[in-house]
């Protein structure tokens, strides 16, 4: 048989503290109560077949004499030979075959299943040639263990990660998919989707309100014409970057397309939308004339409403009367607000 291998580095050896458990201990340590010996186990197979072929050969030796000198008790001495010939095979089957057909069916079953409680049912307790098969089947199936433990670690690990960052792509696509990429406000989608919600909480609320501003550039298409989309992006910009910083939490800020703009104020206080318009268009006016002095004069037209000042049914009802006070605004002379004075 080949090198014996040491029954003490399989007992020693650990898996990695990464993935050492006591249930992954427990399914690959062998288990004892199933390992029972017997003295003639620790014996080697190639000692247990000599000793069965020199018993073979003591007993014909034996019986050959006893016929010689007893020719009379042939068939006693057949009984007798017969017996000891079925003693013989079962010695085989229990010393040998039977032992040998166990570690093969144990090895099949690891093979085919890959349970590592598998590993337990080996017999690595016995002394001879099964055993060594058995420890070094055991000391691999111990390595194999702690790769797939390593491997499923990894596996989830990966796994977990690659939806991590999965979520924040989604959310960061949802995010991009409700802004305008120019001022960096919501869209018309960003509007559709919280517009609803707005309504039904300031609904809800006994003394809520919800107002709504809408602003337009005055002389927009005359400065775009004039100084060219670049200069008329940058107005877009520079007054999206306004109303954000005017803008409190909990406000909506959208643009709604080219220059035009709507803010929502969950608030009853008329005044707060009066103080954020009068902020908003002052220093736009500023701001505007400074980057282009000798450009059209640029302003905002508004439009204000309130949604049970106004008696709008819906979030869209309120959009349209601020629309239509916008429209006043503009047939007002432009620069000027609509909506924010009626009470």
């Amino acid at each position: 048989m080949g090198t014996s291998v040491d029954e003490s580095s399989v007992s020693q050896s650990s898996p990695p503290a990464a993935i050492s458990s006591q249930p992954l201990r427990r399914a690959v340590q062998p288990s004892a109560a199933r390992d029972r010996r017997y003295p003639w186990d620790n014996a080697t197979l190639r000692l247990k077949a000599h000793a069965l072929v020199v018993t073979a050969v003591m007993a014909g030796v034996l019986l050959g004499t006893l016929e010689a000198r007893l020719g009379f008790l042939v068939w006693p001495l057949m009984v007798g030979l017969s017996v000891l010939l079925l003693a013989g095979c079962a010695l085989v089957n229990h010393w040998i075959g039977g032992p040998v057909d166990r570690l093969v069916s144990r090895l099949e079953r690891l093979a085919r299943t890959g349970e590592p409680v598998s590993l337990r049912r080996l017999p690595v307790k016995r002394d001879d040639e099964l055993g060594q098969i058995a420890r070094a089947v055991h000391q691999l199936g111990e390595s194999l263990v702690r790769q797939q433990s390593e491997a499923s670690t990894l596996r989830k690990t990966l796994e977990s990660r690659a939806a991590e960052a999965t979520r924040r792509a989604t959310r960061q696509l949802e995010r991009l998919a409700m802004r305008d990429p120019l001022t960096d406000l919501g869209n018309r989608r960003c509007l559709d989707e919280h517009l609803d919600a707005l309504v039904a909480t300031a609904r809800d609320e006994s003394r809520g309100e919800l107002l709504c501003v809408l602003l337009d550039i005055d002389n927009f298409k005359p400065l775009n014409d004039t100084l060219g989309h670049a200069a008329g992006d940058e107005v877009l910009a520079f007054l999206g970057s306004l109303i954000r910083g005017c803008a409190r939490d909990g406000d909506l800020a959208i643009r709604l397309g080219g220059d035009e703009f709507v803010v929502l104020l969950p608030t009853d206080d008329l005044a707060r939308a009066t103080q954020f318009i009068n902020m908003v268009r002052s220093l736009f006016r500023q701001q505007t004339h400074t980057m282009f002095p000798d450009g059209p004069v640029a302003d905002l037209s508004i439009g204000v409403a309130g949604l049970k000042r106004d008696g709008c049914p819906d979030g869209e009802a309120l959009l349209a009367r601020a629309d239509g006070h916008l429209y006043r605004a503009k047939r007002a002379g432009k620069g000027q607000t609509c909506g924010a004075e009626e009470s």
